[in-house]
């Protein structure tokens, strides 16, 4: 998990989500709810309870928190003996719900893309999940959706889905492993998507140009071979042609373009089933094959890897009377339920490699960690957490086959004991030893540091971590005692003797440290500031 979602993106998160409520509470009554600045570690337990809720599909947070005759729910994950309501409270977690940002709130949005408060933890998403991960031959080029159903000119609705409005995503899966992606928008189109590519294959069709940017963009094809899988939404003869002149192959359902197929349309009546007619598409120099397969109903195909005589034989179901061609199918299957029939090589490469996108669906649907928002960039900060946990799996369970375990049955069951074992890791790293009192993680006393078990030698403060120069001198407005001096003194049994007052902390530690501590508190760890 810490693979994509690094100490630089959880700094990310801290510094604009501090930022962005320091900015509006600034707006807001006085007799509003204190807020303390949110530090890592409760970003890290903010993840751990939705992936947990997630798993239990749990769709009233508040639910958890309650206690007595009202409680309902108590959810554990595996490796924390204690109920998650007990890693935070109920306040503090829709707090920082409330005031999550990824982006700065002062950064200038006058011409920025509609998605630009989802960047720069976006960006690097994409190239984490494409940096740990060599795809297979075979890859899935699809549209996903982003349940949202809330006020915004970017969704799409599309009633034939199971999510009928949302955030329409293109994406490139290897069999559930998402390796990139690109938004579209309702309104100003796919983003990211430039002119040059729509002018290299000579189409104007956005969906067709996303399909060559994605593959050029994200497949390693100088190196190794690789087939694209499309359905119809996308497959074109220029579109496979380029493709191939790149050394990828395509394959994937049509629609019939008239003038550039080959004349082998026929009457379904008239044409045998599993009878497979085709030829080469006109305008590609014989790079793109067309082909029409006779099945319930006939299937119009593309392909530049295949051919229109290799078969494979599979185990064909028989068909029901109000099928399209069922009364002619059924006389061929007789009374057998099922029978070995060969059907083209083309079909059944489609069959087995054309669902990437839809098991990465899949798997996210599962265990979905989205909530109800306000804000309409917020499905996108948990359809991110989705994809990367789903790709953490897919990671974890390629690990466990190359040491020689036995293929894992039951997937979906074990997902989920990978989300409550990864939730419960996230636990005992960043939540075992709070000290808290009725649902406080720290003192009233915003400022002041609880020593935690986890840390070590009691008495100092936490390693500090992060990338480097991110920990920069910041000056506040009051004065209070060193953290790091009070904590010594304090170990030293010198608790009467005040500490040093210091008008400095550290923008990531959110320490308040005077002048000589800041310098060695970071290069104790080997930390350049």
């Amino acid at each position: 998990m810490e693979l994509f979602w690094s100490d630089e993106i959880i700094g990310i998160l801290v510094k604009n989500t501090n930022e962005y409520a320091k900015k509006q509470r600034a707006e807001q009554a006085l007799h509003s709810r204190p807020w303390r600045p949110v530090k890592p570690d409760e970003i890290w337990v903010f993840i751990g309870i939705l992936i947990t809720m997630g798993a239990y599909r749990c769709k009233t947070p508040a639910d958890i928190w309650r206690t007595g005759k009202q409680a309902r729910v108590q959810l554990y994950a595996h490796g924390w003996s204690k109920p998650i309501s007990k890693a935070m409270s109920n306040n503090r977690f829709f707090q920082i719900k409330r005031y999550l940002h990824i982006s700065s709130p002062d950064l200038d949005t006058s011409g920025s893309k509609w998605w630009h408060k989802l960047e720069p933890i976006n960006s690097k998403m994409q190239e984490a999940c494409q940096k740990y991960y060599l795809p297979s031959s075979h890859i899935t080029v699809d549209e996903m959706m982003i349940r949202f159903g809330g006020r915004s000119r970017h969704t799409t609705r599309m009633p034939n889905k199971p999510i009928t409005e949302g955030y329409k995503v293109f994406a490139i899966c290897d069999h559930g492993y998402t390796l990139n992606w690109r938004f579209h928008s309702s309104s100003s189109g796919i983003s990211d998507l430039s002119s040059f590519y729509k002018e290299i294959i000579s189409i104007s069709a956005s969906t067709v140009a996303i399909v060559y940017q994605l593959v050029e963009q994200t497949l390693p094809y100088r190196t190794h071979d690789f087939t694209v899988f499309t359905d119809n939404l996308f497959s074109t003869p220029d579109l496979f042609a380029k493709l191939r002149s790149m050394g990828v192959g395509a394959c994937g359902t049509s629609r019939v373009q008239k003038g550039r197929y080959p004349d082998y349309c026929i009457s379904p009546e008239l044409m045998p089933w599993n009878a497979v007619f085709g030829g080469q598409v006109t305008g590609t120099n014989g790079a793109v094959l067309a082909a029409e397969w006779q099945d319930n109903s006939q299937v119009h195909m593309l392909t530049t890897v295949h051919n229109l005589h290799d078969r494979v034989t599979r185990n064909r179901k028989r068909p029901r009377l109000t099928s399209t061609n069922g009364p002619l199918i059924r006389s061929v299957f007789g009374d057998q339920h099922t029978m070995a029939a060969p059907i083209p090589h083309m079909i059944d490469d489609y069959n087995l490699h054309k669902g990437g996108v839809d098991i990465a669906d899949q798997y996210r649907c599962y265990f979905f960690t989205q909530l109800i928002a306000r804000r309409n960039w917020l499905p996108f900060f948990f359809w991110l957490l989705d994809i990367t946990v789903v790709n953490s799996f897919f990671l974890f369970r390629s690990l466990r086959e190359q040491e020689g375990d036995l293929p894992i049955q039951k997937q979906r069951f074990l997902h989920k004991d990978f989300r409550l074992t990864l939730a419960g890791l996230i636990f005992q790293l960043y939540a075992a030893g709070r000290k808290r009192g009725r649902q406080r993680w720290y003192s009233r006393r915003t400022d002041r540091v609880i020593y935690s078990k986890t840390y070590g030698v009691k008495g100092l403060l936490p390693a500090p971590h992060g990338p480097p120069g991110c920990h920069t001198r910041v000056k506040e407005e009051k004065k209070k005692e060193c953290d790091r001096c009070r904590l010594r003194l304090r170990a030293e049994g010198r608790k009467g003797k005040r500490a040093p007052l210091s008008s400095f902390s550290c923008s990531f530690c959110l320490y308040r440290l005077c002048l000589k501590c800041f310098s060695d508190y970071h290069l104790e760890s080997g930390i350049m500031i």
